[in-house]
């Protein structure tokens, strides 16, 4: 049987990031790349490759994209709103066959979920893009809805 040897990753030093990276190195079955904006101050451990450039750069996506088997995009709630569109054209463009796009939390298939967390909406449409662009395949983690986010949707605005 055949598995994936290298993955890369965006967001690999945050909170869920780095838990990830650490695991992954652990198994010591994968070669980690993580990608990071020129600036970040992000550490990681010594055994991840590290890429540092801009994302407004399509050339600097593609080229650290290269070889890669599976790309993990972990985004914060501030990050730009096309981010995870330029990251997603860009493994398509470097022909990567797995992406993991940011989406941990509950099922962005059910409908009826989608009414009363409208967010979810933005999942499938970031699934329909990876799936248009005809290179890559996506997967999913659904693991329910994060306990900490229900406090923020029956907040008072």
């Amino acid at each position: 049987m055949s598995h994936v040897k290298n993955i890369a990753i965006v967001g690999g030093a945050g909170q869920s990031g780095s838990h990830i990276v650490k695991s992954l190195l652990e198994s010591g079955k994968f070669d980690v790349t993580a990608i990071t904006r020129s600036e970040s101050s992000s550490t990681f451990p010594s055994a991840v490759k590290v890429h540092k450039g801009s994302y407004d750069s399509e050339e600097f996506l593609e080229s650290a994209l290269q070889e890669q088997e599976v790309f993990i995009i972990i985004l914060g709630t501030t990050a730009p709103k096309d981010l995870q569109t330029r990251l997603i054209k860009a493994a398509a463009a470097a022909s990567v066959p797995w992406i993991l796009p940011c989406e941990f939390g509950p099922d962005a298939d059910s409908e009826e979920l989608k009414k009363g967390v409208p967010f979810l909406v933005m999942k499938k449409y970031y699934r329909d893009q990876i799936e248009g662009l005809g290179k890559s395949s996506w997967i999913s983690f659904s693991c329910g809805l994060w306990f900490d986010f229900v406090g923020y949707l029956s907040s008072p605005l």
